[in-house]
C-alpha cells in the first residue's frame, strides 16, 4: 500500500497516457488549465534529451510559473555548449551530429513524468499518428519529427525526486539517464534503476562530508532539517547512523514539506530557539533552495539573524548565493557542500555576455528580462562577479561527454569495419542496454573537472567542494571555496579546510561587531578537571558534571575508580598516591598549642596532687573536703586527657572517651564549685539567722557524692543521646601540599552542637556558683577563698563565651573542636591556679606549717576583726559548723573557735 501511494501520481499519468489520451487527446488540448509542453529542439543524427528545472510548479494554479535561479538556465546552456563543442571536434563522434530535445521539468516529479513521456518511443510514434489525423493529407508531418534524430539518452533531472521518476519510467524502454546533480542514495540501486548513472557522488558521501565538518569544529549538538522526499529522508537516515558511531547528537530534526507556508517556517524557527534546541547553534539543511530561503526569511522575521550557523547540502548550494538575495545577512557564515566542479572560463564569458533576444532558446529571453531587471543578468555587466554563480554547468557537460565518449567507443568497437559506420552506430545506440554497458566503463578527461569515471553502481567519484558564504564590505554576499573533501584519500586527510579563509557570523561581541570565530554548538560544556559526566537519558551529548567521591580517581570521562585504604587521589584525580599522616589537619599552630597546654595542665595537676599527698598533715590540707577535691581533680585530669586524644588514631574507645570527656569533666569540676559556693552562702545566712548557738544545716559527704553522681548521670544521658543520633565514627580529611604530596588527618566525628550543648548544660552549675559567690560576698576579708571561687567561675564564663565565637565562625569543623579543646585546657589550668595552687603554696612554703594555737587577744582586736559580723564556730573537724556563743567574750576558748572557723572556711574544699 505504501508503494502504491508513493507512486500513485505517476501511475495515474501512465494510465492516462495509455488509456485515456488515445480517445480524448484532441479535446483536452483545448482546456486552458493544461500547460502545453515547451520544447527546445535541435536536429541531429542522435538526440539527447534534457530535463532542467527552469520554473517552479504551482500546485494551486497547476502551472509552472515562478522562474528559478539563474543557475538553472546556465545548466541548460552548459548542455548546448557541450553538444556544440562535440560536434565541432573531429576526433570525437566523427561524421555524427548530436542534437537535443530539452524540456522544463518545473522542479516537480509529476511534471517530470509528463515531460519524460515525450522521450518514450511509443509516445513519439503516437504523436506522429495524431499529427496524421489532425493534418489530414499531410502524410509527411510524422516523418519530419523523426528527422530531428533518434533519441538515445536523457540528461537530467536535477532534483532527486524527479530523477527517480524519470529513471524508472525511461528504464522501461532501456533509455539511459545520466544526471548531473541528483544525489539520492536510492538511485544507486541498480535493480530499481538499471539504466541510471550520474556525474556526482551519492548522498551517503555528502553526509560523510557534513559529518567530518561537524567533527572538525567539535560541534556535538546539531539540528537537522530535511526535505520530505527521497533526497532528504535518505540523507537523514544516513546521518542518524553516523550519529551512532561518532560523538555528536541530533538535537532536533524536522521534515520540511514543499507545501509549507510562511507561518509553518516561523513556528519552526521559534521551536529552534527554545531550550535545549537553542544550544545547537549549527543547523544542517538537506533540502532545496526554495525551502532554505523560506526558512531564512522566517529567521529574519524573528530577528534571529545571529542565532544559527547553516551547513547546507548541494540541493541549496547548486543555485549559488544569488538565489539568497534578500536574506544575505542570515546566510552569511554558511558552509555549503557541493559536488566538486570547476569553472569553465570560456563558457562563463559566453553565457554572461549572451544576448537572448534572437536566440532559439525559448526560455532565455524570459530569464534575461527577469534578472536584468534586478541588475543580475544583463549582458553589459555579467562578467564582474561570475564567481558568485554556480559551476554545476560543467557537471552537465560531463554528462553529455559521457554519452559522446561511450558512443565513440561503440563506434570504434562495432563499426570500424562497417561499410556504413554511421548507420552502424545509429543501429547500435538504439540498443539502450548496450549503450549503458559502454557508459558504465567510460573514462575521459573533463573540460574542467579532471578525470571522470563511474563505479559499478553508476556513481561518480566522491569529491566535494566546501564553500563559505561571506559578506563583502558593501554587504554583498559572496561565496569562497575554503576546502575540499575527497573519498579516495585516507580518513584523516579527506577533509581539507583552510580555517584562515572561513568566516562565521554567529557571535556578536560587546560593542556590536561580529566575531568570525567558529560557534560553540554543544549541549553541555566540557567538565572541569576531576569531574565526571552524568548523561541525561540516552542523549550522550547532554550531561551534567559531577564530582567523583572524595576517595575516587577519574578513570575516564564517565567513570570513577575508588582508591585503596591509605591511598588518595592526587590533586588532578588521575591516580592514587599513598597519604602522609599529619596530627592537626589545617590548624597546625592551634593544634600544637592545644597539646602543649594539655601537657602543661597534666604536669601542673600532677604537681598539685603530689604536693597534697606529701602535705596531708598540714592543717590546710587536712581541712579540704575530700569528695569535692577528688571530683575536681578527676574532672581536670579527664578534661586534659580527653583533649589530648585529638592526636590519637581514631578508635571507637578513643572517640567514646573524647565525646564523653568534655561534658563529664565540666560536670565533675563545676558541680563541686556550685556545692561550695552554696555552702559558703548558707553558712553565712544560717549564722545570721540563728544566733550564736544554732547549727547550720549543711551538706555532708554522702549528699555531696549523691549530688555529683546525679549531675554526672544527667550529663551521661545527654552524651548518650548525642551518640544515638550520631553514632561513633571518624572522618578522614585530606590536604595537598604545593609539591603535590597528599596528607591525611583522621578525627572522630563529633556532632556540631554537642560541645556547645555540654557547655550550656554545665553553664547551669557555673551560673549557680557565680550567683551564690555574689550572695556570699559579705564574708569577712580574711575569708578570701570565696573571692577566688568567684574569680575562677567568672573567668570560666568569659573564656567559654570567647571560645564559642571562633567555634561558630570558623569554616573547619575540626578547627572548631580545637578551639573548644584549647579553651578547656586553659580553663583547667586556670582552675588549678585559682583553687589548689594557693593552698599548696602555703602548705609547702608558708612559715607556719602546723595548726595554729589559740591565743589571747584584746577586745579591740576581736572587734576589729569581727564587729558587725556573725562568726560560726567549729563543732568538730569532720562535722558541720556552728555559731559561737558570745562573740564579745574575750576568753581563750572563744578566740580559738574564731580561728578555727576562719581556717575551716579557707580549707574546707
Amino acid at each position: 500500500m505504501v508503494i502504491l501511494h508513493r507512486y500513485s501520481r505517476w501511475i495515474f499519468a501512465l494510465f492516462k497516457f495509455f488509456f485515456i489520451n488515445p480517445f480524448f487527446l484532441v479535446s483536452v488540448t483545448s482546456f486552458d488549465t493544461i500547460q502545453p509542453d515547451i520544447v527546445y529542439r535541435r536536429k541531429g543524427d542522435i538526440l539527447l534529451g534534457g530535463l532542467f528545472p527552469l520554473h517552479t510548479y504551482n500546485e494551486a494554479k497547476r502551472y509552472c510559473d515562478a522562474i528559478r535561479d539563474l543557475s538553472a538556465l546556465k545548466n541548460l546552456e552548459g548542455m548546448i555548449y557541450a553538444v556544440d563543442r562535440i560536434n565541432a571536434q573531429d576526433n570525437l563522434l566523427s561524421n555524427i551530429t548530436l542534437g537535443f530535445e530539452i524540456y522544463d521539468s518545473c522542479f516537480d516529479f509529476a511534471v517530470t513524468i509528463a515531460r519524460s513521456l515525450n522521450f518514450l518511443p511509443r509516445k513519439r510514434a503516437f504523436d506522429c499518428a495524431i499529427q496524421d489525423i489532425t493534418d489530414g493529407d499531410d502524410t509527411n508531418q510524422c516523418q519530419k519529427l523523426w528527422d530531428y534524430g533518434q533519441l538515445t539518452g536523457v540528461i537530467g533531472a536535477q532534483k532527486s525526486e524527479c530523477t527517480i521518476e524519470a529513471a524508472m519510467l525511461l528504464g522501461t524502454d532501456a533509455i539511459p539517464v545520466v544526471s548531473y546533480l541528483s544525489t539520492s542514495d536510492e538511485l544507486s540501486n541498480r535493480d530499481k534503476y538499471p539504466y541510471f548513472m550520474r556525474t556526482v557522488p551519492p548522498d551517503k558521501l555528502q553526509v560523510k562530508v557534513i559529518r567530518d565538518i561537524v567533527l572538525l569544529y567539535e560541534w556535538s549538538f546539531v539540528n537537522f532539517l530535511y526535505s520530505d522526499d527521497s533526497y532528504g529522508q535518505t540523507a537523514f537516515r544516513d546521518f542518524t547512523s553516523e550519529e551512532e558511531n561518532y560523538d555528536f547528537c541530533i538535537s532536533f530534526s524536522q521534515e520540511i514539506s514543499s507545501y509549507w507556508t510562511a507561518s509553518d517556517f516561523t513556528d519552526l524557527v521559534r521551536t529552534l530557539r527554545t531550550d535545549p534546541y537553542s544550544r545547537a547553534k549549527v543547523v544542517i539543511l538537506f533540502m532545496y533552495m526554495e525551502q532554505a530561503k523560506s526558512l531564512m526569511e522566517a529567521v529574519q522575521r524573528e530577528n534571529a539573524i545571529y542565532d544559527f550557523t547553516w551547513v547546507v547540502s548541494d540541493g541549496i548550494a547548486v543555485d549559488g548565493v544569488r538565489a539568497l538575495t534578500g536574506v544575505e545577512d542570515v546566510a552569511a557564515g554558511t558552509l555549503a557542500v557541493i559536488p566538486f566542479s570547476n569553472r569553465l572560463v570560456e563558457f562563463d564569458l559566453q553565457f554572461y555576455t549572451k544576448e537572448y533576444k534572437d536566440d532559439p532558446n525559448p526560455w532565455g529571453e524570459e530569464f534575461q528580462h527577469y534578472y536584468c531587471s534586478n541588475n543580475l543578468f544583463c549582458p553589459s555587466n555579467n562578467t564582474e562577479h561570475v564567481a558568485d554563480y554556480s559551476t554545476t554547468d560543467t557537471l552537465v557537460m560531463d554528462s553529455v561527454y559521457a554519452f559522446a565518449y561511450a558512443m565513440d567507443e561503440m563506434s570504434k568497437d562495432l563499426c570500424t569495419n562497417s561499410t556504413e559506420p554511421k548507420m552502424c552506430l545509429l543501429t547500435a545506440v538504439s540498443n539502450g542496454s548496450l549503450l549503458y554497458s559502454y557508459l558504465r566503463h567510460v573514462r575521459f578527461v573533463s573540460l574542467a573537472n579532471g578525470i571522470v569515471t563511474f563505479d559499478e553502481k553508476g556513481d561518480a567519484g566522491g569529491k566535494y567542494s566546501i564553500e563559505n558564504y561571506q559578506l563583502d564590505v558593501d554587504g554583498v554576499l559572496r561565496r569562497t571555496r575554503v576546502g575540499t573533501w575527497t573519498d579516495l584519500l585516507p580518513d584523516a586527510v579527506r577533509l581539507n579546510i583552510d580555517d584562515t579563509l572561513v568566516k562565521f557570523y554567529l557571535n556578536t561581541t560587546v560593542n556590536g561587531s561580529v566575531s568570525y570565530d567558529p560557534p560553540m554548538s554543544v549541549c553541555s560544556e566540557p567538565c572541569a578537571m576531576g569531574l565526571v559526566k552524568t548523561f541525561y537519558s540516552d542523549k550522550l551529548c547532554c550531561w551534567e558534571c559531577n564530582e567523583c567521591l572524595p576517595n575516587e580517581t577519574l578513570l575516564n570521562s564517565t567513570t570513577c575508580s575508588a582508591c585503596e585504604y591509605d591511598t588518595w587521589p592526587n590533586l588532578n584525580k588521575t591516580s592514587c598516591v599513598t597519604t602522609v599522616k599529619i596530627f592537626f589537619e589545617d590548624a597546625q599552630g592551634l593544634g600544637w598549642m592545644m597539646i602543649s597546654l594539655s601537657c602543661l595542665g597534666i604536669l601542673l595537676a600532677s604537681i598539685n596532687i603530689v604536693g597534697i599527698l606529701l602535705n596531708l598533715k598540714h592543717y590546710l590540707i587536712r581541712a579540704m573536703e575530700p569528695v569535692l577535691t577528688v571530683s575536681m581533680f578527676v574532672g581536670i585530669i579527664l578534661a586534659l586527657v580527653s583533649t589530648a586524644m585529638h592526636t590519637l588514631t581514631p578508635h571507637p574507645a578513643v572517640c567514646f572517651f573524647l565525646r564523653m570527656g568534655l561534658g563529664v569533666s565540666l560536670t565533675l569540676i563545676y558541680v563541686p564549685f556550685a556545692i561550695k559556693t552554696i555552702r559558703c552562702y548558707r553558712t553565712y545566712k544560717m549564722a545570721k539567722k540563728t544566733g550564736s548557738r544554732e547549727e547550720a544545716d549543711l551538706w555532708n559527704r554522702k549528699k555531696q557524692v549523691l549530688l555529683i553522681t546525679v549531675a554526672v548521670v544527667a550529663q551521661l544521658i545527654i552524651c548518650t543521646a548525642w551518640m544515638v543520633t550520631t553514632p561513633l565514627d571518624f572522618i578522614r580529611t585530606i590536604s595537598y601540599s604545593e609539591s603535590g604530596e597528599v596528607y591525611h588527618h583522621d578525627a572522630c566525628v563529633v556532632p556540631y552542637f554537642q560541645p556547645i550543648g555540654d557547655i550550656v548544660f554545665n553553664a547551669i552549675f557555673m551560673t549557680v556558683g557565680c550567683v551564690f559567690s555574689i550572695l556570699a560576698r559579705a564574708l569577712p576579708d580574711n575569708n578570701y577563698e570565696i573571692r577566688l571561687f568567684a574569680f575562677s567561675l567568672f573567668g570560666t564564663e568569659i573564656l567559654f563565651f570567647s571560645v564559642t565565637v571562633p567555634y561558630f565562625t570558623t569554616t573547619s569543623d575540626y578547627r572548631s573542636l580545637l578551639y573548644v579543646a584549647t579553651g578547656l585546657n586553659i580553663n583547667s589550668i586556670f582552675v588549678l591556679f585559682c583553687v589548689f595552687s594557693p593552698k599548696l603554696y602555703i602548705a609547702c612554703f608558708g612559715s607556719d606549717k602546723s595548726e595554729p594555737e589559740a591565743e589571747e587577744d584584746t577586745e579591740g582586736a576581736i572587734q576589729s576583726g569581727m564587729q558587725g559580723v556573725y562568726r560560726p564556730r567549729l563543732k568538730s573537724r569532720s562535722s558541720s559548723l556552728s555559731l559561737a556563743g558570745n562573740i564579745r567574750t574575750r576568753s581563750r576558748a572563744t578566740m580559738v573557735t574564731v580561728k578555727e572557723v576562719e581556717i575551716s572556711e579557707f580549707s574546707s574544699i
